[in-house]
């Protein structure tokens, strides 16, 4: 059992399943602390702690227990429970936000510095590293005071404590009984490290706080007839505003990138070609930088794609004026001759449906309209600019219509219809 009023000081491992935390009693040095586990080992470990000299290298005695074993317990702990040490709830915030990144599927194999086989949380979008930036500020300084050098002068960074214990928890997972068994090899599976040296330049590096963040910048044809063509660019997930073109980086010229942003790229792609079938054609190439694709693989971009895209580490990029969007919407007239002298309307009527588009709100006059009915290729250009026209809009443009005069008076009513199966927002005239 946790014994939750224990300070709990991390200490890094490798790999990283074999990082544990410190447990040591908040009285001081001279208090030792309860037995938290059976496989706890009391070790000597050396902390900053304050004195009246200021901060100062102390060595006590602590259990040492793996993170895996108190996973359990340090979930169950509550941000503002009252008898738990600030450190043990700091570490339990921590614990839940790693296995929330995993849930959502952010886990990916990866190798140590030294070389060892390793699980890390990756790829990490804007929103995952603020929040951890944000667990790093609040850690208290109990959770992160180990020395790591033999005259105690620095103790282990906040980012990097909450970087090991996240990594602790990812490596730790997915190592069950049967995993070795299933996989038939104890790389990524087995408990013991394993050396995966030979494969590092296929492999995550532990540490994401260097990583690449790999974009497909979609760009604009010169005429109807060409096809779209994506340019591959690299952003530094450190600083967003540096950013190259892969054809730069090749050519080693792409500045504040290093090897590391090559491999970032690669194992990018190789990700995002489980997702979408063009990038496998770059990992064929020698330097792959960019890729012609016909307007219904460009058109996949737009739709959920693009967060998939998104959640393995591939940025979707389109120009401002693809965000422009053509609607359809669908208008009814009364049938002729209703509302003359002698009314002819009546709810088994058949009233003509016709559609009309509008961009961004605005209406379509009836030329354009005319040219994005017939077009053959969602890209057209409209009022001197490109947009893009779904082609089920296009479809709805061409077709005609009708409404059962029931349905008609339904939709005044009501502001919508069933047409074709698909329920649509209807205006009435007459």
């Amino acid at each position: 059992m946790l014994d939750r009023a224990l300070h709990a000081t991390l200490v890094p491992g490798d790999p990283p399943r074999r990082t544990a935390l410190a447990l040591w009693h908040p009285d001081g040095p001279g208090a030792s602390p309860s037995a938290t586990s059976t496989t706890a080992e009391q070790e000597l470990v050396t902390l900053v702690l304050p004195s009246a000299a200021g901060p100062a290298a102390t060595t006590l005695r602590a259990d040492l227990v793996p993170v895996a074993e108190l996973l359990d317990e340090l979930v169950d702990v509550a941000p503002d429970d009252p008898a738990a040490s600030p450190s043990v709830r700091a570490w339990g915030v921590v614990a839940r936000h790693a296995l929330g990144l995993m849930a959502r599927g952010r886990l990916e194999p990866a190798i140590t510095a030294s070389g060892l086989d390793c699980w890390t949380l990756a790829p990490l979008d804007e929103h995952d590293r603020s929040a951890r930036a944000a667990l790093a500020a609040w850690l208290p300084p109990a959770a992160h005071c180990l020395a790591v050098d033999a005259g105690g002068a620095r103790v282990l960074g906040a980012p990097e404590a909450v970087q090991e214990l996240s990594s602790a928890i990812a490596d730790s997972m997915p190592r069950t009984a049967a995993a070795a068994t299933v996989a038939r090899q104890p790389a990524w599976c087995a408990a013991e490290p394993v050396d995966v040296t030979a494969w590092r330049s296929h492999l995550s590096r532990v540490d994401d706080t260097a990583r690449t963040v790999v974009g497909l910048r979609l760009g604009l044809p010169s005429d109807d007839e060409q096809p779209f063509r994506i340019q591959l660019q690299v952003r530094s997930a450190r600083e967003p505003n540096l950013v190259a073109e892969a054809a730069e980086l090749w050519a080693g010229r792409a500045e504040g990138f290093d090897q590391g942003a090559e491999a970032d790229l690669l194992l990018a792609l190789r990700r995002g070609a489980r997702l979408w079938d063009p990038l496998a054609t770059l990992l064929d190439q020698a330097d792959p930088s960019d890729l012609e694709v016909d307007d219904v693989r460009a058109m996949e971009l737009f739709g959920p794609l693009a967060d998939d895209l998104g959640s393995a580490g591939i940025e979707v990029l389109v120009p401002a004026a693809l965000t422009r969007t053509v609607r359809a919407t669908a208008h009814v007239e009364p049938p002729p001759g209703a509302g003359d002298t002698e009314p002819s309307f009546d709810l088994a009527s058949v009233c003509e449906l016709t559609w009309r588009a509008s961009l961004d709100g605005e209406p379509i006059a009836e030329a354009e309209l005319s040219a994005l009915a017939a077009a053959s290729r969602p890209l057209v250009r409209l009022r001197g600019e490109w947009v893009v026209v779904d082609p089920t809009v296009a479809a709805k443009l061409r077709r005609r219509d009708h409404l059962g005069g029931a349905d008609a008076l339904a939709a005044a009513l009501s502001g919508t219809a069933v047409v074709g199966g698909e329920q649509v927002e209807v205006s009435v005239g007459g």
